[in-house]
């Protein structure tokens, strides 16, 4: 089975997906703010997830693919929440 889309369709779909990205982005930048004050390490953050520490610096350097499950991970690990809009 073949599936064609239009130009449209792609182009719309691409833009779903940017925008996605984006609050997944800007989620973490507001979630990653409140590491530090907290007095959390990337260390411990990274315990409370059951990975390790390079993959938190990796997650907060935008280095790392982010999924919306890693992310609310690495929410309930700095014992906050992604802000459902």
């Amino acid at each position: 089975m073949t599936i064609r889309l239009t130009e449209d369709q792609v182009f719309g779909w691409s833009l779903d997906q940017a925008q996605r990205d984006e609050e997944l982005l800007e989620a973490l930048v507001e979630i990653r703010r409140s590491r530090e004050p907290a007095g959390l390490t990337q260390k411990a953050v990274a315990r409370f997830m059951g990975t390790d520490q390079a993959n938190v610096s990796q997650l907060e350097s935008g280095r790392k693919n982010l999924r919306r499950t890693t992310l609310r991970e690495y929410a309930v690990a700095l014992g906050t929440e992604i802000d459902s809009k």
